[in-house]
Order: structure tokens, then C-alpha cells, then sequence
């Protein structure tokens, strides 16, 4: 195997506990970028909020976004966008208001956020200092008129979420959707995944899916984990994952990409 693309998640992955790349990190993705190999990020996150970290490392790198739903190349041109139906994204919006009251709605169209407007907006203030994007406060009436909509974010408590997942998934076959956090539910159109976007991107590049490389701390990155040639889940994974995965990197603090990366001469 001769890796030709490498793939990462961000959260818990590329990113350490306190929202940082690590040094050698930084230094391991200029280092293979420069010798023609991408690194890409692929995240439930929209576009500002990963454009943001890789601006910090500093590199230009395709994008992926939304789990999936988004990808854009180097340039920021849009070369997939796999959106929801509005019309869906209002009857889920409508269920939340009606259905989970400890519960905030997201509405992700494009490069662009738009979070319930709420007396209590704890939750999303905490999601905006994470990600340095701020938000748009919005109703229901203002979700209808979009032209487009490529994810859902449901931020609750863990135990209404936990109890609302199953019902969702029920009311919404069409649709993916899954936990990225215990309080956090991620929804998108049903084929949407970290997966896809790794194929999508390895036939765009025109690179095996043998040669491709990936990193990963969580459940909604296994597919991708699975899809790529070899794929890496970091210490800090539960379990469950690493029973899953046998490829273990060291952990997100402890520069873990950056440690395999030096091993791709």
C-alpha cells in the first residue's frame, strides 16, 4: 500500500481536548501536503467551522462537510451536495418545538447556521465558541424558506435525545440519523456518510481505495474506518471501537495523526 489520501475526523480526532492541533500534527500535514498527498477533514461540521481549523495549521485541502452532505475541493468549488428535503427539515423542526422541550434545533444550509430561537440559547452559544461561527437566530417560518438544507443538529440532554433517537428514526426512514455526541443528534439524507465522501473523493482523485489512509475517535466514524485502506481509530475511542478497529493511533493529545503520518515517507 502506497498511501495516496488521507481522511480525518475532527472532533476527538484531529483536534485535541482543548480545540487545538498539536504541534507535530500541524507540521506531519504540511509535510505530506507539499509531497502531494491531501489531507481532508471530514466532519458533521459546515464549511466555516472546518476551514477555520485547517486556516490555523495553515493548509488548503478539500472539504468535507455536513458527515458527507457537502464536499467541496481546494478551491472551495462545491463538487457534491447531497441535500434534504426543506419541507422535511420543517416537519423535524415542528416535532422538536412540539415533542422535546429540552431540545434545540439547528437548521445547516450551505455556509450558513440557523439555531432556534430560544430563551435559553446555552447550548448554541457553547457550539459557537467551539467552532468560531456564530449562528442565526430563526424560526420556523424563517427554515421555510430556504432554498436548500443539508443537515440537521438536535442539541438536547442526553436522556431526551436518547429516548427521541429511535421514535425519529421511525418517523423519518428517508433520513439518516445518528448520535455524534449522547446530547448531540446529527440528521441528513439517508446514503449520506463519511463513507461515501471517502469514495466519492477517492474516484474524484483517482486514487485506489486501497491507497487511502483515515482517522477516526467515534461510532459515525466506522464506515469510514471500514471503506478506507487502512484506517486508524485513536486511543482515546471507546472500546467498542478499537474491538472494531485493530489499527490503534495514540491519542488526539498526543499528536496521534502526526505520530502515524511520520510513517508515510
Amino acid at each position: 500500500m502506497s498511501t495516496k489520501l488521507v481522511f480525518s475526523d475532527i472532533d476527538g480526532t484531529l483536534l485535541t481536548n482543548d480545540h487545538v492541533v498539536g504541534y507535530l500534527t500541524c507540521h506531519e500535514i504540511k509535510r505530506i501536503i507539499s509531497a502531494g498527498i491531501p489531507f481532508i477533514p471530514v466532519s458533521a461540521r459546515m464549511p466555516e467551522a472546518i476551514k477555520n481549523i485547517m486556516n490555523d495549521i495553515p493548509v488548503e485541502s478539500p472539504i468535507v462537510s455536513y458527515n458527507g452532505a457537502l464536499i467541496q475541493d481546494e478551491s472551495g468549488k462545491i463538487i457534491s451536495s447531497s441535500p434534504m428535503s426543506v419541507d422535511t427539515a420543517v416537519d423535524i423542526c415542528n416535532y422538536v418545538e412540539k415533542n422535546m422541550p429540552s431540545t434545540t434545533w439547528n437548521v445547516y444550509s450551505g455556509h450558513e447556521w440557523f439555531s432556534q430561537k430560544s430563551n435559553d440559547r446555552s447550548k448554541v452559544d457553547l457550539e459557537e465558541s467551539i467552532v468560531k461561527v456564530k449562528s442565526i437566530d430563526s424560526t420556523i417560518s424563517d427554515i421555510k424558506n430556504l432554498n436548500i438544507v443539508h443537515k440537521l443538529l438536535l442539541m438536547g440532554s442526553v436522556e431526551e435525545i436518547t429516548y427521541q433517537e429511535e421514535k425519529l428514526k421511525k418517523i423519518f426512514p428517508q433520513l439518516s440519523i445518528s448520535k455524534s455526541s449522547p446530547a448531540f443528534m446529527e440528521i441528513m439524507s439517508k446514503g449520506v456518510g463519511k463513507d461515501f465522501a471517502v469514495k466519492f473523493l477517492a474516484e474524484h482523485y483517482k486514487v485506489a481505495i486501497e491507497d487511502t489512509m483515515a482517522f477516526g475517535d467515534n461510532f459515525n466514524d466506522l464506515e469510514m474506518l471500514r471503506a478506507v485502506g487502512i484506517g486508524y481509530v485513536m486511543e482515546n475511542a471507546p472500546e467498542k471501537m478499537k474491538e472494531e478497529i485493530h489499527n490503534i493511533a495514540p491519542s488526539n493529545n498526543d499528536d496521534g495523526i502526526g505520530q502515524i503520518l511520520q510513517k508515510i515517507k
